[in-house]
Order: C-alpha cells, then sequence, then structure tokens
C-alpha cells in the first residue's frame, strides 16, 4: 500500500465555482469534467491543468431551479451532458455548447427530489433513467434530438440514492438504490429481475462493471454482488464514515472511494492472479475536505471537495 501524491492541482480560485455537498458530484469526459454548484453546472477543462478552462453551460443567469446531479457520457458520438433539475432533465451538447432537449420528469405535478441518472443503448436511441424522492424511476427515451418519459419504474420504496448501468454476461442492466438500503436490479427490457436489501443502511454510489456490482455505503463499507444472482461475495471495511462516490476503472481494475473521513482509497479488484482477494493499493488523506465526488480519467484519479477551489489529479502507480 503507497500513499498517493498530488500530479496536478487544477485551481478554481476566483471562478465562484466550487462543488455542492452532493454524492457523486463529479463526472468526467475525455478532457472535460463537470459537477454541480448550487443552480449551475460547472465544466473544466483540463488538458492544461495550469490554466484550466472554466465554463458555465447555462450561461451567467444560471438555472432558476435546483440542479441535483450531472452525468456525462458519449451518445451516438456527441458529447453529452444530463442535467437533472427540480423541474426536469435537461440534456446539453458539451462540443457544440447547445442544449438539444428538455424533458419534464414530474408527470404528475409533484414538487420532489431527483438524484440517480444512468442510460442504456437500444439501437438509435438511448433510454435514461432519472430517480426521485418518492422512490419512482422516470424511464425518459432520447433519439437524439427530443425526449419524452416511456415508462415509471416503482419498486423503490424511499428517496433514490442512486442509479447505475453496465452489462452483465452480454446484457445490460439497471440498479437502482434508495437511502433505506434496497437496490433492484432491472433488466434492458425494463423486466425486474432482482433486488438486494440491506434496512437501515443507505447505499450512496453505485458501480456495475465484468461480473460484479459494486455498492458503496453509509456505513463506510463497500459490497460486491455477484451481477447475476445478486448474491453478496465480499464485504470491505473501507472508511469510518459515509461513503459519498465510488468510481471503477476497468483498465487499472480499480475501485476508488471518497468518504466524509477525508480519505481516498483505490481499491484493487479480485483476480485470479492475486487469490479472489481485494486490496487496499493507494490511499491519501485530504485534511479538511468534505470529498463528495471521484472520477478516474486515464491512469490517473481526479476527486471534488464540498465547497473546495480546486480539484486534485493524482497519478496511479502501477
Amino acid at each position: 500500500m503507497t500513499e498517493l501524491v498530488p500530479h496536478s492541482v487544477v485551481s478554481l480560485k476566483g471562478t465562484d465555482a466550487t462543488p455542492s455537498l452532493l454524492y457523486n458530484n463529479l463526472t468526467t469526459l475525455d478532457e472535460w469534467v463537470a459537477f454541480v454548484h448550487k443552480n449551475d453546472v460547472v465544466v473544466v477543462n483540463i488538458s492544461k491543468p495550469n490554466s484550466p478552462e472554466v465554463s458555465h453551460p447555462f450561461g451567467t443567469q444560471k438555472l432558476k431551479t435546483a440542479v441535483y446531479q450531472v452525468k456525462s457520457a458519449e451518445i451516438n458520438g456527441t458529447p453529452i451532458l444530463f442535467v437533472v433539475t427540480q423541474c426536469g432533465l435537461i440534456i446539453w451538447d458539451l462540443g457544440k455548447e447547445r442544449m438539444i432537449a428538455q424533458c419534464s420528469v414530474d408527470p404528475v405535478g409533484e414538487i420532489f427530489l431527483s438524484r440517480g441518472i444512468a442510460f442504456i443503448q437500444q439501437g438509435a436511441s438511448t433510454l435514461i433513467f432519472v430517480g426521485h424522492s418518492n422512490g419512482n424511476i422516470s424511464v425518459c427515451d432520447f433519439d437524439g434530438e427530443s425526449c419524452s418519459i416511456v415508462k415509471t419504474l416503482s419498486k423503490n420504496s424511499d428517496n433514490i440514492s442512486d442509479i447505475a448501468s453496465g452489462e452483465a454476461e452480454g446484457r445490460q442492466i439497471v440498479a437502482a438504490a434508495d437511502i433505506s438500503g434496497e437496490m433492484h436490479i432491472w433488466s434492458e427490457d425494463l423486466d425486474h429481475i432482482g433486488s438486494i436489501s440491506y434496512p437501515g443502511d443507505t447505499i450512496s454510489s453505485i458501480q456495475i462493471f465484468s461480473y460484479v456490482i459494486a455498492c458503496g455505503f453509509g456505513s463506510g463499507h463497500i459490497k460486491l454482488y455477484d451481477n447475476q444472482t445478486f448474491a453478496p461475495c465480499v464485504t470491505i471495511a473501507a472508511h469510518v464514515r459515509w461513503i459519498n462516490a465510488i468510481s471503477y476503472s476497468p483498465e487499472l481494475n480499480m475501485i476508488a472511494s471518497v468518504s466524509e473521513d477525508m480519505l481516498l482509497c483505490l481499491w484493487k479488484m479480485p483476480t485470479k492472479s492475486n487469490g479472489g482477494k481485494v486490496q487496499l493499493a493507494h490511499h491519501v488523506l485530504l485534511k479538511d475536505c468534505l470529498l463528495t465526488g471521484v472520477q478516474f480519467i486515464g491512469d490517473q484519479v481526479a476527486c471534488t471537495a464540498y465547497d473546495w477551489d480546486r480539484l486534485y489529479m493524482f497519478n496511479v502507480p502501477e
């Protein structure tokens, strides 16, 4: 186990752009990183760490509603930001800096918090999953130009905390967790195929990869589940306080986790060569920082913290 040393520090001083206190408040795509700041989305081009380009897609007026989460993806060759607000879902073209579509995810006129975004490809269309505080999940169909709700999933019983998608043995699956410790899993055809429950322990962050569904918990644990049978495989006593985000790198076969205990940890995932064990590979203590987001960017890992005017980038040692 080694301690991480910062490769670069991206300063945000003077930009009025610091991360809000939200789970999973960092997303990355190529040279861009993005996070939520109050009722705004902040996009930072980190290709030149010493002189980062900070932009606000929605201009100086910002949005006139609360922003709860942002997630990026490349959809049919277009770099996209999915932004969930109290009024609905905004789909933003990062390359052309324009709004592509907007969709209300509040079909019955209620006012509730929306949190958790995931997406799966179905031919030329993209299904976008948006979670809500009443436990429902809006499934929106995005055809590249317009977006509309096609279904509502209603298995969760409490405030949705995170949603993730990924492949499991050649099929796409979606997992949605809530603050009561329930997680429900759906197939690409929107069939309910399984559930996991840990009553009283919030699942705050999910990643799906290879044969595993990985969950970060409010108790500080990371738990790994088989993504076919949904049986528990491994429990890691990862942190001593609430986990706010986890991220997985397929190239490094590592999970990064950040917590309210101010630790960024990198965990080597099980393989046949290491005897099927999880290993703490690297860590760093970032004093006085309430960490809220983490993402791998190639062979580096980046993290954000609440009201923190910088982004730390760390090289991951081999």
